[in-house]
Parts: structure tokens; C-alpha cells; sequence
């Protein structure tokens, strides 16, 4: 009697892709670390010269931009936030790695998300 061993390459698979898409954003992240700290900065604090607290920050910039403080708290706020769209790109990656049921689609995955 021979004995077949069927290995499902799936979850090896899926392992491997969930740390090149991690390997991929991390790269990411250390190229934008000054401006994605300086935009949650700037975001931070446009939120409250909105709410009534004054920026020094924001009206040294807005005067070199020749608009108002609260016109740029208003610019920088309508401006997608770069962290939480790199967190939901990853999500929905890493969603799509784990819903691909062959090698294929994982392979398709992989070719969109790159």
C-alpha cells in the first residue's frame, strides 16, 4: 500500500507574500518617515487652530504661502493622511493574500499590489 502525501502550498505561500508585502511598506515607511512626521505634525496642529488654538508653526507658513492660517488648516485637513492610507493599502493587501485559494490568484495578487 503506497501512502500519498499531499502538502497544500497555500499556507507557505501566504506566509511568504504577507512578508514581502510587510518588507514593502516597511521600505516605504523609512523613505517617507521625515514628511509622514511632519505631515501628522502639521495635521495635529492645523486640528486645533481650527478648534481656536493658535499655531506659530502654521501662520509662519501660511504667510510664505500669502493665505490665511486657517485656509492652510483647512488645505492640510483635505489632504488624505499618507500613514492611514499606507495601514489600508496593507490591510487590503494582506485581505486579498489570505482570500487567494491558488497559487495563481496569489501569483495575481501579488502582480496588482506591485
Amino acid at each position: 500500500m503506497a501512502f500519498v502525501l499531499d502538502i497544500d502550498p497555500m499556507p507557505a505561500l501566504r506566509e511568504d507574500a504577507k512578508a514581502r508585502v510587510t518588507r514593502f511598506i516597511n521600505r516605504e515607511a523609512i523613505e517617507m518617515t521625515h514628511q509622514d512626521v511632519a505631515y501628522t505634525a502639521k495635521r495635529a496642529a492645523a486640528a486645533r487652530l481650527l478648534a481656536g488654538e493658535p499655531s506659530e508653526q502654521l501662520c509662519t507658513e501660511a504667510a510664505l504661502r500669502g493665505m490665511s492660517a486657517e485656509d492652510l488648516a483647512r488645505d492640510i485637513l483635505s489632504k488624505p493622511d499618507t500613514v492611514k492610507e499606507r495601514e489600508s493599502r496593507r490591510q487590503a493587501v494582506l485581505a486579498a493574500i489570505r482570500s487567494a485559494a491558488t497559487p495563481q490568484q496569489l501569483k495575481q495578487v501579488m502582480a496588482n499590489y506591485g
